[in-house]
């Protein structure tokens, strides 16, 4: 609702009136800071795909050492 509403429809002091405006004003100033962001064809979602990938390569190649040592070991002739 607009503060405008709210001087035809209510009741309100001087304060609570300026205190609605002021929440008014707010949302929407953090309302077009949002879709601003949200909007934004340039974005970085980049670092998060990387880092997802790196994990899984980390963990790849971790999996396939131990297995590789495992079976290495297993054949060594004392």
């Amino acid at each position: 609702m607009s503060s405008s509403s709210f001087e035809n429809s209510f009741d309100v002091s001087p304060k609570q009136r300026e205190i609605i405006q002021w929440r008014d004003a707010r949302r929407k100033e953090l309302r077009q800071k949002y879709l601003k962001e949200i909007h934004n064809p340039m974005k970085q979602t980049m670092p998060v795909c990387v880092d997802n990938f790196l994990t899984l390569y980390n963990f790849n190649l971790l999996f396939k050492m131990y297995f590789i040592l495992i079976y290495l070991d297993s054949y060594v002739i004392e």
